[in-house]
């Protein structure tokens, strides 16, 4: 996915940017957790939170503004783009769903994880 995941601190907290296709990511996740067929039981194991609230988180996140995050909400943000290609039985499926490729998501991913890191690291000096 071109550029790279956008999450500065400012003030102690988080704030997400995300461009036109990591926005377009997220709502496509978004959409294959709400319309899921699993149990809620077992959505909430999948990601890690009721469905509701991901779905939630995933309808917030998907705006061109940046937006204020917590961690909890960047780990459900990840844990949604490392589990909905999961979903899917084949890489054709999942791309023919959701327009993008399974490394679409995982890139994603780890780039949020990576700026998190890198964020994270006390400042040299």
């Amino acid at each position: 996915m071109r550029g790279s995941v956008k999450l500065v601190a400012e003030d102690g907290r988080f704030i997400l940017t995300l461009t036109t296709p990591q926005r377009g990511a997220v709502r496509y996740a978004t959409d294959v957790v709400e319309d899921l067929p699993a149990p809620d039981p077992v959505v909430e194991v999948m990601f890690g939170a009721p469905r509701r609230t991901v779905v939630e988180t995933g309808r917030r996140l998907d705006t061109e503004e940046p937006t204020p995050v917590t961690l909890s909400e960047i780990r459900l943000l990840y844990q949604m783009l490392k589990t909905v290609p999961e979903c899917f039985g084949s890489e054709e499926s999942f791309n023919v769903r959701t327009g993008y490729y399974r490394e679409n998501f995982i890139e994603l991913a780890q780039g949020l994880l990576g700026k998190v890191e890198k964020i994270s690291q006390p400042p040299e000096g």
